[in-house]
């Protein structure tokens, strides 16, 4: 058997096992076993090339346009949800014990990316072995206005569903780059209990409040702190001062080869 076609066949026995019980038929299965054994084997997500790819690999007998159709039928299959054929996968074959047993807390990752003018995609992963797993997402047209509310709203599930996927027990830490360096943000990490790091734009104008309860523009600080490259600094205070303030440290640092400064804002322990 060639090597794709076994690959397909784990995929399959693999996907009966985590999916059992979720009322998924076996027909949804294979064909979810042929996508995922397409992406390998075209190491490509363009569909056309995906069903080239099994087909050269001899994964399926049908010829490439029957094989193309029943990838996009995959695709546009309403009854294959995340809730019903992914999640169950990642509870399942994730080493969550694993991650529970080496002692150090798991490191989520959000982030918010765009295909050209088409898709805007908010996701919460989790860092694993070198890569990202996606735990939750939504996605939504790119450059047209939410309704007021929606994207926290949107905010609000995605960290829902990614929480809900976390075994009990489990300490985590959010990071998340620029754009979310902002209060709404960070009050919704922290009402979760979640400790959190996250990029910080060290040219704008976020406020910083010392221990001794001096205030300064965080910019003149961080550059009067870190001047040049191989220098860093890191101070524990407050900011987001429209906000109430935020107890939080900041780090900044110029590495020799960088071309800026990389400031976090933390509300981890010194």
């Amino acid at each position: 058997m060639p090597a794709r076609g076994e690959l397909y066949a784990v995929v399959v026995s693999k996907l009966q096992e985590v999916l059992a019980g979720e009322g998924v038929r076996i027909t949804t299965v294979r064909r979810l076993a042929l996508l995922v054994t397409g992406l390998v084997a075209a190491q490509s997500s363009v569909v056309s090339q995906m069903a080239s790819g099994l087909w050269v690999a001899g994964v399926s007998r049908a010829e490439r346009l029957s094989i193309l159709r029943r990838l996009r039928r995959t695709l546009h299959d309403r009854r294959v949800t995340a809730e019903t054929c992914y999640e169950p996968a990642v509870r399942t074959l994730i080493n969550w014990a694993g991650l529970q047993r080496r002692g150090k807390s798991a490191i989520l990752a959000l982030d918010a990316s765009s295909q050209d003018e088409r898709v805007h995609l908010l996701r919460v992963s989790l860092t694993y072995w070198g890569t990202a797993i996606a735990l939750a997402w939504e996605i939504w047209p790119q450059n047209v206005a939410l309704e007021a509310g929606e994207y926290w709203r949107r905010m609000d599930l995605v960290l829902a569903r990614a929480a809900s996927l976390l075994p009990a027990g489990l300490d985590v830490i959010m990071t998340a780059d620029l754009a979310f360096d902002i209060p709404p943000f960070v009050e919704r990490i922290a009402a979760r209990g979640w400790p959190w790091v996250i990029r910080l734009n060290a040219d704008g104008a976020t406020r910083f409040q010392d221990h001794q309860g001096r205030e300064q523009g965080l910019k003149a600080l961080v550059h009067r702190s870190v001047a040049a490259p191989g220098q860093r600094w890191k101070a524990r205070g407050r900011i987001f001062t429209g906000a109430g303030w935020c107890d939080a440290s900041v780090v900044a640092v110029w590495a020799p080869s960088a071309k800026e400064r990389l400031v976090v804002i933390t509300d981890l322990p010194s």
